[in-house]
């Protein structure tokens, strides 16, 4: 049985700033303007804005629990619906997963979320981040109430 990680700390976030680096510079993300940004919804342990700083990233704050205005919550959306798919088919085969099992699975869903598919140009991430303006001007229009997609 699948059981949820411990909540992380501040400073172990902090710790783990160095290696978040790295793999933006792995994934070669040249930003156009500056700094790689960092999304968050305000966790407490994400505010380390001087670990970020130091290691020449930038964090940008979004509204937390709002799908319309946090791209992140569409993210996790994509990702519950995609679990849950596999997990329907798991059932159906009389299959369990170990804790390590879904960790990885999970892990592979959202890297392969960073992947371009045959024939498109932009992957789910830069789709989300460039429908992101039209978005925004959607629920400008709708005084900030529910916006859709």
């Amino acid at each position: 049985m699948w059981t949820p990680a411990p909540k992380i700390t501040k400073d172990e976030w902090a710790a783990r700033v160095p290696s978040l680096k790295r793999a933006v510079d792995d994934a070669a993300f040249v930003p156009p303007r500056g700094r790689a940004k960092i999304w968050q919804d305000n966790e407490r342990f994400l505010q380390t804005t001087e670990e970020y700083k130091a290691h020449g990233l930038e964090i940008v704050n979004f509204p937390s629990s709002s799908g319309d205005l946090n791209p992140i919550e569409t993210v996790w959306a994509w990702l519950r619906k995609d679990l849950s798919a596999r997990e329907q088919e798991d059932l159906t085969q009389d299959k369990t997963l170990t804790d390590s099992q879904f960790r990885a699975r999970t892990s592979q869903l959202l890297q392969s979320y960073s992947l371009v598919k045959k024939g498109e140009t932009y992957n789910y991430y830069q789709k989300l981040l460039r429908g992101m303006p039209k978005r925004l001007a959607k629920c400008k229009a709708n005084k900030f109430g529910h916006c859709g997609k």
